[in-house]
């Protein structure tokens, strides 16, 4: 995996339930990438959290004064090649040791939320 020319960067909010964790990561990440005038976002289908996260997305663009400037998507992971990579470094990540270190060649950046 560390041999693939792509580059990610990792949002960690500890000690937070996952009802507040992913709100704070996707509003970092939808700020991040209008900074880096990114035009798409696609995240792992979870029919679950599409409502809410499509809700915050939306609200994050609205409050950059960007609405319009980012699609966003959420796709089956067979259907999105690229899923697979952000599944492994956040395994990694979780997993630690050896394995953040092997992450690392991939990681860009590392934003703690918390």
């Amino acid at each position: 995996m560390s041999e693939i020319e792509i580059s990610v960067n990792v949002y960690i909010a500890r000690g937070l339930p996952d009802k507040e964790a992913r709100p704070l990561c996707l509003r970092a990440l939808v700020r991040d990438l209008v900074s880096s005038q990114a035009k798409r976002l696609v995240l792992e289908r979870d029919q679950s959290l599409e409502v809410v996260d499509r809700r915050i997305i939306a609200q994050s663009l609205t409050d950059l004064g960007a609405r319009g400037a980012l699609s966003y998507d959420h796709e089956d992971a067979h259907s999105e090649e690229l899923l697979w990579v952000s599944d492994a470094v956040a395994w990694a990540y979780q997993a630690g040791g050896e394995w953040t270190r092997r992450a690392e060649a991939l990681t860009v950046g590392v934003i703690r939320l918390t």
